[in-house]
């Protein structure tokens, strides 16, 4: 929903609405209004689940949501499913909301859960 201003509904006007981009030495503040880029995240990995005695055997996702007033503001992002190896389990995927990042409210919340079920092939 647009209102009068031509920014979503889901903004508000706050003294936090300017990012301040370093392009190549050169900084510049930019209005969060302009940045119509998706909201994104990089899942690296998750590490020492070992220490949990989640070794080998087995497999993990990843959903993240993204809540303002803790109500899911667009749909959940779920990672591949991937498999432990020495107690750390590697993704190096990117994460990509439908929302853009002028879209997302100032005090939003991402929330990641990790989950994870004993593979049914391990003898682990």
């Amino acid at each position: 929903e647009q209102t009068e201003t031509g920014h979503s509904s889901l903004l508000t006007d706050t003294p936090f609405d300017t990012a301040t981009v370093d392009v190549l030495g050169d900084s510049e503040t930019v209005s969060l209004y302009e940045l119509k880029t998706p909201f994104e995240f990089k899942v690296a990995s998750v590490e020492h689940l070992d220490a949990i005695g989640k070794k080998e055997g087995y497999s993990f996702y990843i959903e993240a949501g993204i809540y303002h007033g803790g109500i899911l503001i667009d749909k959940l992002m779920v990672s591949d499913v991937a498999s432990s190896h020495g107690g750390t389990v590697r993704w190096r995927r990117w994460m990509r909301s439908g929302l853009l990042l002028c879209e997302v409210p100032e005090d939003s919340r991402v929330c990641i859960t990790l989950y994870n079920k004993k593979d049914s092939t391990s003898s682990a």
